[in-house]
Formats: structure tokens, sequence, C-alpha cells
């Protein structure tokens, strides 16, 4: 890729219920509404709160470090997020991961990566002219995360340039996702696109 232009209470009722979507007919007549469910491990946790910035572009400066909010990670969600993409035994099965040399359950490398997203999504980019990424240059987990623990997101900004066609603005950054105890548990380094008014 160039870099030119790189780019409701519902009261009463009843339900019929598959594993992708919901039924709901309301018992004063009339109405279905058809819901669609969202994987727990995709909902919103505790500890994500609000958005805390709403950031631009022009924001992104080389050298700022961002804070971009922290959350708890809980058993539940890295067995079910593992059962559907990542099926390896110390992803889904407690037990046998307590014998194992990683003595315990541990979350998918994608399930943490997931978190740093969402984290960052909701702290930084969400509001933000973001248009995508182009990929990634390094991913790496230093070290396993494991159920219990709260991380949080870090990311410094190591370059920020616009296109040569004045489109897209283009971040450089790294994202480094740590524990509470001071664990890193994932370090990227990628860049973002971000679409810019034709006056800059």
């Amino acid at each position: 890729m160039g870099d030119s232009d790189a780019p409701f209470n519902l009261g009463a009722g009843s339900a019929a219920r598959s594993s992708d979507s919901m039924a709901i007919r309301g018992a004063w007549g009339g109405f279905t509404a058809h819901v669609t469910l969202v994987p727990r491990f995709l909902a919103e946790p505790a500890g994500v709160g609000a958005k805390c910035c709403r950031m631009k572009f022009a924001e992104f400066k080389p050298g700022r470090i961002i804070s971009a909010g922290r959350r708890r990670v809980t058993e539940e969600e890295i067995i079910e997020f593992a059962t559907r993409y990542d099926p390896q035994w110390f992803h889904t099965d407690p037990q046998r991961a307590a014998g194992s040399r990683w003595q315990g359950l541990i979350a998918s490398g994608w399930l943490t990566c997931s978190i740093a997203m969402q984290l960052l999504v909701t702290h930084v980019l969400t509001d933000s002219e973001s248009i995508g990424s182009p990929g990634l240059e390094q991913v790496k987990w230093p070290n396993p995360l494991r159920p219990g623990e709260e991380v949080s997101l870090t990311v410094e900004v190591l370059q920020s340039r616009v296109s040569s066609s004045g489109k897209v603005g283009i971040v450089r950054w790294r994202w480094l996702l740590t524990t509470q105890s001071g664990v890193q548990v994932l370090d990227i380094i990628g860049t973002s696109l971000f679409e810019l008014p034709s006056s800059v």
C-alpha cells in the first residue's frame, strides 16, 4: 500500500434464541424484534470505562506517550475467545494447563492483541479520523496473560507525517500492554492511517 492515499428493558414477552440471534415477541402483541447477540468476550467488560480521549491526528506528535486505559481479564473470556478462534488446550482447559509448563491457563496472544485494540479504540481512536492500518512491523508476547490480571495500555508515538497526497495522516507507534505488577504481555509496533480534511 502506497502512502499517497493509503489507506432497552424489553418487559414481558417471549424469546426464541439461536446461537447467533434472538427473536423477541412482545406480550402485548404485534411486533417481533431480532437482536444480534454479541459474544461476551467482545462486550465491553468492567474496567474499560468511558472513552477518555477524543484525539485527532494533529495531536499525535513524535515522543508523545498516551495512557490508553486499563481493564481486568477473566478466565471466562480467555476460554470463550480461544474456543472460537485459538482452541489450543492451554487456552481452554484450566486443569490440563495447571499441570503444564505454563502452570495455569493463559490467554491466546490474539486475545491479548484484541484487548489492546479495544482499549486503544475506546480511549484514543473513537471520534478520531482513523481509517485503518496497513499492518504491523512487530508483535511480541514477552509473557503470557493470565486470568484475573489487570492490564493497562501505554502508547508511544514514534513517527507522524502527512502523505504526499495530503489526504492521509500516517502514525507509527508502539503499544505496550502491561499487568498491574509491571509485567509486559504485549509489545506491538504498527502504523495507523487517518483521513485528513482537504485543507490539511
